[in-house]
């Protein structure tokens, strides 16, 4: 499997979508680099979803 084959929804939102299993851990899984763009950014993101971006880095030796 690649990221081209990870089922994504065309928007992630609200208080009930669990954004980490949804979307960021299925990507992270897949992915190679992690470039992010946006206005508003916080590391919290980061606390959230430790163990995708473990497995990014340690697993896939992925580049941020």
């Amino acid at each position: 499997m690649n990221l081209k084959d990870v089922e994504l929804k065309p928007f992630y939102g609200g208080l009930s979508e669990n954004l980490v299993e949804r979307f960021y851990k299925p990507c992270l899984v897949e992915s190679k680099i992690y470039k992010r763009s946006a206005a508003y950014f916080t590391g919290g993101v980061f606390s959230l979803a430790t163990a995708a971006y473990k497995d990014f880095f340690i697993s896939n030796d992925g580049k941020f």
